[in-house]
């Protein structure tokens, strides 16, 4: 067999196989778009709190929260502790409370959950005498051990990839930005 034969054959082999590549390509099925992951591993991770802006009703409360921080799980529980400061005063009481919530994803609630290690207040000075039932409410979402006032949640995917989680209930809304 001549060096030409030799070379015509194998063109003639790789432009079937080139062939048959290109015609498999055409026919497979595109790749599947990555997975959007779940409200609960969007939601999960650090929070610290930007703004808590009171609903002046049913009641007002007469408390600021300067400061606070929230860690959601990928299991749902959020745990979040929050500085309270009186403000019909001018050297304000201060108050840290902690409270724990677990996030029903079908309705995007959140409702406490019981108990004194997770649900926490800690008197900072002596300037404030007992927390109302309404700033628990506030704070909590519930104060007897029933979600009165539940939080409602949404999450807003802002530019800059930072994510704002806010919990709304009839007292007031937080909002929180992820770190």
């Amino acid at each position: 067999m001549s060096g030409g034969k030799v070379i015509a054959i194998i063109a003639a082999i790789v432009g079937i196989i080139a062939g048959g590549i290109a015609i498999y390509q055409f026919i497979s099925p595109e790749p599947p778009p990555p997975d959007e992951p779940s409200f609960l591993e969007k939601v999960s991770g650090s929070y610290v709190l930007a703004s808590w802006v009171q609903a002046h009703r049913p009641v007002e409360l007469g408390i600021e929260i300067p400061e606070g921080t929230l860690e959601v799980g990928t299991d749902g529980i959020m745990n979040w502790s929050v500085l309270l400061q009186q403000t019909y005063t001018a050297n304000p009481g201060r108050v840290r409370m902690t409270a724990r919530g677990r996030i029903q994803v079908g309705s995007q609630k959140v409702l406490g959950i019981q108990g004194g290690q997770y649900n926490n207040t800690q008197y900072l000075d002596n300037r404030w005498g007992q927390v109302s039932s309404d700033v628990v409410l506030a704070i909590r979402g519930w104060s007897s051990g029933q979600p009165e006032d539940a939080f409602q949640m949404s999450i807003d995917e802002g530019g800059g990839g930072s994510l704002l989680l806010q919990m709304s209930n009839s007292r007031g809304t937080f909002t929180w930005r992820k770190h």
